[in-house]
């Protein structure tokens, strides 16, 4: 479980919603929630995958069901790097504007090649 696969996993509109669904009705089994979203079982089972791989979900097994619900510390990971983006958004905002000029030579120092004969 990653950050990326957290944002790639709520990223998605229904995968969003599968998650809002849980948290505000609960523990749900595949069926109730392919019921409220008018599609597949099988297009569920995919989206509540990601979202278990991700870290967001859990599952357990009652009789022949599989019960998803929402893992309490799923989030955890991306309120770390909330916090650490909004240091450094925070930092960047106070420092000097970069003059468009300035920004220029930057890329183009970047892109230049660092050998041959014209460095």
């Amino acid at each position: 479980m990653g950050t990326r696969e957290i944002f790639f996993a709520l990223g998605d509109p229904t995968r969003f919603k599968i998650m809002e669904t849980l948290a505000q009705e609960g523990p749900m089994v595949v069926l109730d929630i392919a019921t409220l979203f008018e599609t597949s079982r099988g297009a569920v089972a995919q989206h509540l995958k990601i979202l278990k791989d991700a870290g967001l979900v859990e599952s357990e097994a009652l009789q022949r069901f599989r019960v998803y619900r929402v893992r309490t510390n799923g989030f955890e990971e991306m309120e770390d790097w909330i916090i650490t983006a909004r240091r450094l958004w925070a930092n960047s905002r106070n420092r000097d504007p970069i003059k468009p000029e300035e920004q220029m030579t930057r890329a183009f120092k970047r892109l230049r090649p660092r050998t041959g004969p014209f460095t």
